[in-house]
């Protein structure tokens, strides 16, 4: 009977579907959504009320919330009262899902007997942009290298200010390797950097609308015109021969 009941509840709320379709419980997600309509700390029994769950229910859910991160805990003396963290937090929980899919995906590649030996991706839009290059920064294979043919681009830093605190932990933390082949831009534009990063120039080299990133298994152009876009084609052959195409460049340059 209460499971019947959660679900007619469920129904009845419109963001359920998407929370749900995100890996949470039907119980989570009404708990999050009435958490972020009051906008304020409240215990649990009147969580319990105002989503009519059972309290054991809510007891049970809270927990799982807080693992996820998108709800507080907030003590006063010895009772605990919740908050909801603001909703850009679920992008956070998609990424980690990401970042585990994408892990668990290299993981089972190398013992997979099936497959295509390439795939293909498209990635459209300032969002999607900025989100694809977290999850790269966070899924590069640790102590790998990424290899770049690109160009000065105001309109990526702006792009990406917001995310570039979490790529520049996500290349330290795995150890990442940075190489960059640039035309004679201003070098100033580079002092910032804080991860392992080596740049060459290439005089000759005067490319404005696209930039190239080659890392292991996985070569990506990107467009920089509007709106922005990420066209990566996944294949361990290819990128191996794109890498030696770069390092021929690498080469050349100084």
């Amino acid at each position: 009977m209460a499971s019947k009941k959660l679900l007619e509840k469920a129904r009845a709320n419109p963001y359920l579907e998407k929370l749900t379709a995100l890996g949470f419980s039907k119980a989570e997600g009404l708990v999050y959504v009435y958490l972020l309509e009051r906008g304020s700390e409240t215990g649990v029994s009147k969580i319990a009320i105002g989503t009519k769950m059972h309290r054991q229910q809510v007891y049970l859910t809270i927990p799982l919330l807080l693992e996820a991160g998108i709800i507080e805990e907030i003590r006063e003396g010895s009772i605990a009262k919740y908050k909801a963290r603001p909703p850009q937090h679920l992008e956070r929980v998609a990424r980690r899902k990401m970042v585990v899919a994408e892990d668990l995906a290299q993981e089972l590649q190398k013992i997979s007997k099936i497959g295509n030996e390439q795939d293909f991706e498209v990635v459209v839009g300032e969002q999607g942009f900025r989100n694809y290059e977290v999850q790269r920064s966070a899924t590069l294979p640790r102590g790998s290298s990424q290899y770049i043919i690109g160009v000065r681009s105001d309109k990526y830093l702006y792009i990406t200010e917001d995310i570039q605190d979490e790529y520049t932990k996500n290349l330290t933390e795995r150890d990442i390797k940075t190489y960059y082949l640039g035309g004679e831009e201003a070098p100033e534009i580079y002092d910032s950097i804080k991860y392992h990063f080596e740049r060459r120039t290439l005089p000759n080299l005067r490319l404005q609308y696209m930039s190239i990133v080659i890392s292991e298994g996985r070569i990506a152009f990107y467009g920089n015109v509007d709106p922005v876009s990420v066209y990566t084609i996944h294949s361990e052959k290819i990128s191996e021969d794109y890498k030696d195409f770069f390092m021929m460049l690498w080469e050349m340059a100084k």
